[in-house]
């Protein structure tokens, strides 16, 4: 909702750099709630800060040697020891083929924008990021259709769960003019 806001005010700088963490986060659930895999199998804790995950190579062979295989085979010089992040995670979706065709066209967008637009805005000292700059980039998406994407991964995800659906601060606006208007009368 906060990189919604950000988006429709043209807050690009700001909507941008959000995407890695919310994908993060939210196959961080989807693993949890959806997959047979559990990511306690094969990854472990950083000793230094609990809420980072690091795949283990060695514990991933043995746990599901076709996945360890599939990401042996993706990075050329083999897989080793790696944070876990939005795109090995996917790549491990990807080796388990039992995500939906729908949920993973949207996964593989929105790593696309990761990859490309979100990098590229985030490692530069771009701080007038526009809706130009954004759809100069492959996969030459809007901030719109980026949100677009993302909603429906979201949604697709939380299929079954009870969510609210708008946005909150739409509502409290809303609420916040009644108000107003109430008082002023």
């Amino acid at each position: 909702m906060v990189m919604e806001l950000h988006q429709r005010k043209g807050e690009l700088a700001e909507f941008i750099p959000k995407l890695t963490p919310f994908l993060y986060e939210l196959l961080l659930y989807y693993f949890e709630k959806h997959v047979a895999l559990k990511l306690e199998r094969f990854c472990y804790s950083k000793r230094n800060n609990n809420s980072s995950w690091k795949i283990s190579a060695e514990k991933l062979r043995k746990e599901a040697p076709d996945v360890f295989t599939y990401l042996n085979y993706y990075f050329r010089q083999g897989f080793r020891d790696t944070d876990l992040s939005f795109s090995n995670m996917l790549l491990i979706l990807e080796s388990l083929k039992s995500v939906k065709t729908e949920l993973m066209g949207e996964l593989q967008i929105l790593r696309e924008v990761e990859k490309n637009q979100r990098n590229k805005i985030a490692h530069t000292i771009l701080t007038d990021v526009t809706e130009e700059n954004l759809q100069a980039i492959e996969p030459k998406l809007s901030s719109y259709r980026i949100i677009q994407h993302l909603r429906k991964a979201f949604l697709l995800i939380m299929e079954g769960e009870s969510i609210c659906k708008r946005n909150v601060y739409d509502d409290l606006n809303r609420r916040i003019v009644d108000s107003l208007n109430e008082f002023n009368k």
